[in-house]
Parts: structure tokens; C-alpha cells; sequence
């Protein structure tokens, strides 16, 4: 009876996996379209223009389906209002957004370079900064036997003074 019971989880458990993989590969549409640029506010008129996603628009006038525009290249006409929007595309903002990120890789690049070359200098500075520690060091103590040596000497110049 356990056989059994093993054999069918066996069958349904690979079943399973046949069921989860799908036989047909993925397709996407496309975020790349082409608006058209019309003479009037109409399919029926004539198509001056085809307008690829992205494109920036002035608008000169509003309509409830149709709005005129003007192009960036100067050239006016007429769009269906729904393929119209203040908000940027994805496209443009992800462009924006990798040329952005390429800047930012650049800025990086050179203040990585900069941060090289202040370390090293900081390190040949850390070197002159040690050594002018250990000079005033040594000044210092040859300065301290100096004044105690001529403590002495002040005291027998005194002496010697006072007994001409």
C-alpha cells in the first residue's frame, strides 16, 4: 500500500513540474509607437507627420479628443488627445536616467583619482610633519641644555664680575 502511495505522489509530483513550464515563449509589445501628426482634428485628415514616442509637444490648443500641437522642429498640427501627456515617457526618463548614471560614473571616476593623489600627498606630508617633530625635538633638547649649561655661565660671568 505504501508503494502505491509513493508511486502516485511520484506521477503527481512530476506532472506537476510538466504543468508549471510553460510550452510557449514570452512576447512583449513594444513601448516604441508612432503617433500620427494630422491636419485636423480627425482620422480622416491627412497625416503630415509621424510623431515616435517621446517626441515634446507645445500645445496650442485643447480639444475633447484631438489637440493641436506645435513640434520642437516648428510644424503644427493635430494628435489624438489620449496618446498626449505632461508626464514623460519611461523611455525618456530611463535615457535620462543612464546618462545621468554615466555622469555620475565619471564624477566618481575623477574624485577617486583626486582622493589618490591627496592621499598620497597627505602621506608625503604625514613623512615632512615627522620629521619636523623630530627636529623640534632635537632643537628643543639641545635648546634646554643650552640654557641650563648657560645658567652656569651667567653665574660665574657674575663671579668673575664681582671679584675685578
Amino acid at each position: 500500500m505504501a508503494a502505491v502511495h509513493r508511486l502516485a505522489f511520484a506521477l503527481a509530483f512530476s506532472l506537476s513540474l510538466f504543468a508549471a513550464s510553460p510550452a510557449w515563449s514570452a512576447y512583449y509589445v513594444t513601448d516604441e509607437h508612432e503617433f500620427t501628426l494630422r491636419t485636423g482634428p480627425d482620422t480622416t485628415n491627412k497625416i503630415i507627420q509621424m510623431l515616435p514616442t517621446g517626441s515634446p509637444l507645445e500645445l496650442l490648443e485643447d480639444g475633447d479628443e484631438w489637440v493641436r500641437v506645435r513640434t520642437d522642429k516648428g510644424r503644427e498640427g493635430w494628435v489624438a488627445k489620449r496618446f498626449v501627456t505632461q508626464e514623460k515617457p519611461r523611455a525618456v526618463v530611463l535615457d535620462e536616467m543612464r546618462k545621468r548614471f554615466a555622469q555620475l560614473q565619471e564624477e566618481s571616476k575623477t574624485a577617486q583619482e583626486q582622493a589618490n593623489v591627496l592621499g598620497a600627498e597627505n602621506k608625503d606630508l604625514q613623512g615632512k610633519l615627522d620629521s619636523a617633530k623630530a627636529e623640534l625635538d632635537r632643537v628643543s633638547k639641545d635648546y634646554e641644555a643650552l640654557r641650563s649649561e648657560s645658567g652656569e655661565v651667567i653665574e660665574l660671568k657674575q663671579q668673575y664680575q664681582a671679584a675685578s
